[in-house]
């Protein structure tokens, strides 16, 4: 599973859910059935003039251009924004370094055994949100539920990466208007849970002149 870090991956998740819901107009009905039709086309439309990219430095005049980035929101670049970040991680409940409990496989140099590759865990609360910020409320909305939709996509894939018990939720932000220009609105999502780190280390076969058969049995 190796050391978690879902702010890449989170980025790419709500990109690619996004790019769907250009593709096929199943999406939004599906999303917001809710909304009257002409609501839902007004989606697809304003999906359908929108560049999503990952590049600050993309300006497009001719097109509404989406920033989806591994950071805080940047004051300075166009709205609308996706900015996801770790607001906080903590070891807990398992001491840190401790053998995960699987058995060390060999290393092997041709049929000779030159070292013991040992599993290690960690596990942590981490706390990952995305905040979204937009010129108009309705886009916060449209954009803000696409994001969640996309995170409730990939909870067994989350889990299988070593995301446990995860809790998503969402609220919309009051922002310092001496930060930012009078008309921008902004929400949140934040993902909670437990995260389950793993490393290796090597540890060499040859120690002094004793051979370490198996460094998990007693006495080696």
């Amino acid at each position: 599973m190796g050391i978690i870090d879902l702010q890449h991956y989170l980025v790419s998740t709500f990109t690619a859910c996004i790019h769907a819901a250009q593709a096929e107009m199943t999406v939004i009905n599906d999303l917001f059935e809710n909304f009257s039709a002409t609501e839902r086309q007004a989606i697809f439309g304003y999906l359908a003039e929108t560049t999503v990219t990952s590049d600050l430095s993309l300006r497009d005049e001719n097109r509404r251009n989406l920033y989806v980035i591994p950071s805080y929101p940047v004051v300075g670049v166009p709205f609308p924004q996706i900015g996801v970040y770790l607001p906080g991680e903590e070891m807990q409940d398992f001491p840190m370094g401790q053998s995960s409990g699987a058995e060390p496989t060999p290393v092997m140099d041709g049929a000779q055994i030159v070292g013991w590759r040992q599993e290690y865990m960690a596990v942590s609360a981490i706390s990952y949100r995305a905040d979204i910020f937009c010129n108009t409320p309705e886009e916060t909305v449209w954009l803000s539920r696409l994001c969640q939709r996309a995170l409730f996509s990939k909870v067994l894939a989350l889990d299988a990466m070593g995301v446990k018990e995860p809790r998503i939720s969402m609220a919309d932000l009051r922002l310092e208007q001496e930060h930012f220009p009078s008309q921008v609105f902004a929400r949140g999502i934040s993902l909670s849970a437990k995260a389950f780190h793993t490393w290796h280390e090597t540890i060499p076969a040859y120690t002094g002149t004793s051979i370490v058969s198996n460094p998990a049995l007693k006495g080696g």
